[in-house]
């Protein structure tokens, strides 16, 4: 009943990756940035388990979170340059970050050494990680341009990325293959799917889609999670690059509410999906062994950024006042509060 399974999309000889370096990236055919020597390490490393690292915009870096989920504390932030935004990949010891001059840099994780990739791109330029974070690519939708990186994360390698031929984009997605799913803007108000190949070759999907919530790629796939916040329905999209087809794996009834923030577990087991509306999430279980299970949380979860273990993530930022986090393994997945501190909510820089 849900389901549509349109063949392989028509490539559109016009749209292309145009991968060139940047004439601030010295021309070459890849930029290798070299090390920078701005941050050192935490002070005082954490002695006990790590459960992750939250972005606390409130005092612009990243915090490691000390213990297990549902019994963990912040510690102070880590080193380095104040942050704009951060994308956090603990099981990989990195995070891809701008600072507030919005130039963008990769961040070993635990010690806090950045390493300076590229200058900003535009005021609007987002971050995204694929779910191995071997690629990364910072993007600006309003140009529908980049810079894709990859070789994360001791070797990264960036190059400059049209993510279409003109025009903006609504939102990408990037896949451990280097695979990029792009969806774009139509004139009918409506969005349209596009998949980019690591080669360079294009293809426009017939899509379900209509409007464009969010989209994650799953871990070692060319298959992504896609959510439609204009009729509050989730899609399964599979072989995206070779015979693709898209099946709706949850809607409304199942809880999807203005879906605003999709992910992955690391096994690939699960998806889950922050809704914006109801003050809930969603984990759906990709096999199809049990029907999708609601998650209430006393906040208004506004993201999914990794966190360390499988289904582990940060739902909220501390500028909201609170930090939660879901932990989505198990039986019963639930949100937790992790406590916040005076120090941060009034430093706005490094404690």
């Amino acid at each position: 009943m849900f389901v549509r399974p349109p063949r392989s999309g028509v490539a559109i000889p016009g749209i292309w990756i145009a991968l060139a370096i940047t004439s601030y990236l010295c021309g070459c055919s890849g930029y290798s940035p070299p090390r920078s020597g701005t941050g050192s390490a935490n002070a005082s490393p954490p002695s006990g388990p790590i459960a992750g690292y939250i972005w606390d915009s409130r005092v612009h870096g990243l915090r490691p979170l000390s213990g297990s989920l549902g019994a963990a504390h912040l510690e102070s932030r880590l080193t380095g340059p104040a942050l704009h935004s951060a994308t956090p990949c603990p099981s990989h010891g990195l995070a891809l970050g701008t600072d507030t001059s919005g130039s963008v840099f990769v961040i070993a994780v635990p010690s806090g050494q950045p390493t300076k990739l590229a200058d900003a791109i535009a005021p609007d330029q987002q971050l995204t990680l694929s779910p191995s974070c071997a690629n990364g690519l910072a993007y600006s939708p309003s140009r529908g341009s980049g810079l894709l990186i990859t070789g994360l994360p001791s070797a990264p390698r960036v190059q400059s990325i049209a993510l279409r031929t003109s025009g903006p984009v609504a939102s990408a997605a990037i896949s451990d293959s280097g695979a990029i799913l792009v969806a774009v803007p139509k004139s009918d108000g409506t969005v349209s799917l596009e998949i980019l190949s690591a080669t360079g070759a294009a293809q426009v999907l017939s899509s379900p889609l209509q409007k464009i919530g969010a989209m994650a790629f799953l871990p070692g796939a060319d298959s992504a999670i896609i959510a439609d916040s204009a009729v509050n329905t989730v899609y399964f999209g599979k072989q995206l690059s070779s015979g693709p087809s898209f099946s709706a794996i949850a809607g409304s009834a199942q809880g999807v509410s203005s879906p605003r923030a999709v992910a992955s577990s690391a096994d690939g087991h699960f998806a889950f999906v922050a809704n914006g509306a109801g003050n809930s999430l969603l984990r759906i279980d990709l096999t199809s062994a049990a029907a999708p299970l609601a998650i209430t949380c006393s906040c208004t979860p506004t993201e999914l950024l990794s966190l360390a273990g499988n289904a582990g993530f940060q739902i909220s930022d501390a500028a909201a006042g609170v930090i939660f986090a879901l932990n989505g393994d198990g039986q019963t997945p639930r949100t937790v509060f992790i406590p916040t501190d005076r120090a941060g909510a009034t430093a706005g820089g490094v404690q």
